[in-house]
């Protein structure tokens, strides 16, 4: 890393991805996050945590914690496990790839393969894929500590790719996470009142957002999500690159931002001289989605960290845009008053 501040958001970030936490199984990460900001948190009864100070008009910001992975559904009498996805993987990113199995008690190393017979599969069907972890037996297995329903995720220490560049996995969406992180922990001075949310099962269902938005009632909302960088030879890498600056985006498959916020954070950008992209998100939908309709609504945005590869073993981010992102949420928040949240809603 170039310098020794973004050392430590690698360092952080590297923590933070290799926690594991798929869809309703996150309280790896909740429980880091207790352990490390200095406030204390509400929770919702799904999981999810909700940090609030200061006084004036509710501002929330929030990033789902869970990430992709699989849950074990069967052994087989020759101890190999069988599983269900938990989030959007495709074959072709499962196979010959190392995973962890989170028993109740341990941690254990697997590698995912297919009957060779499959692999010539238009797509590989997960009914033919299975994990390996060096079992005999379904007896094995279950001495090991394995049972059906412990969680499966990814296996891939976070690494530096380049000079600013990581790869990893869970970087969708603990990007968000540390950067809602890093804000808490400053104690900005504000003049409304703020209110971050670390929210569960966003990978399936955006149902933490609902929950907790329905907890704080904002009036004015913004999601931090990990959207996919479209800057690899042939892809459309308009607003989508990686080192270009945070992504504010004005159309995902549930919400079409609130114009007045969204002029609001470009603006902001533009005076403070931030990089930022914009884009939009076509077949996938945002905590943003469920934040704008809780009880009487609130002008909703969503500010994306580009990553390539997203939901796969090896995704790749720039810390660039991550520091950039972390200054433009701040910069927002400072700005805010009850007047200037006033004039953005109406």
């Amino acid at each position: 890393m170039k310098n020794q501040k973004m050392h430590k958001l690698y360092q952080d970030l590297k923590t933070l991805t290799e926690l594991n936490g798929i869809v309703s199984n996150e309280k790896e990460v909740s429980s880091f996050l207790q352990q490390t900001i200095q406030l204390e948190a509400k929770k919702d009864y799904l999981g999810s945590l909700v940090y609030s100070y200061g006084k004036g008009m509710k501002v929330m910001l929030s990033a789902h914690i869970d990430e992709v992975g699989m849950m074990v559904t069967q052994i087989t009498p020759e101890g190999f496990l069988k599983f269900q996805t938990i989030g959007k993987l495709s074959g072709f990113n499962l196979v010959n790839q190392k995973f962890l199995v989170t028993t109740k008690t341990n941690k254990l190393l697997g590698v995912l393969n297919a009957n060779p017979n499959h692999f010539n599969d238009k797509d590989l069907n997960q009914k033919n894929l299975y994990l390996d972890l060096g079992f005999k037996s379904l007896k094995d297995a279950q001495a090991a500590g394995i049972s059906v329903g412990d969680m499966i995720t990814p296996f891939e220490p976070l690494q530096p790719l380049g000079e600013s560049k990581v790869f990893g996995k869970a970087l969708d969406n603990r990007l968000g996470v540390l950067a809602l992180k890093e804000i808490l922990n400053k104690k900005l001075d504000l003049k409304v009142n703020l209110n971050v949310a670390f929210t569960v099962q966003g990978e399936v269902g955006i149902k933490g957002a609902k929950t907790t938005a329905y907890m704080v009632e904002p009036d004015l909302a913004i999601s931090l999500e990990a959207i996919p960088a479209n800057d690899t030879p042939g892809g459309d890498k308009t607003g989508n690159q990686l080192g270009m600056g945070p992504q504010i985006v004005f159309y995902d498959s549930g919400l079409i931002a609130h114009h007045g916020l969204r002029n609001y954070v470009i603006d902001i950008a533009k005076k403070h001289q931030i990089p930022y992209q914009e884009t939009s998100i076509q077949h996938e939908a945002s905590d943003a989605a469920q934040m704008s309709l809780s009880k009487s609504g609130a002008a909703s945005l969503v500010i994306g960290i580009p990553v390539r590869y997203t939901h796969s073993h090896t995704s790749v981010a720039d810390l660039n845009d991550l520091e950039n992102t972390m200054l433009l949420l701040e910069k927002v928040l400072e700005s805010l008053d009850d007047q200037k949240v006033t004039e953005i809603i109406y």
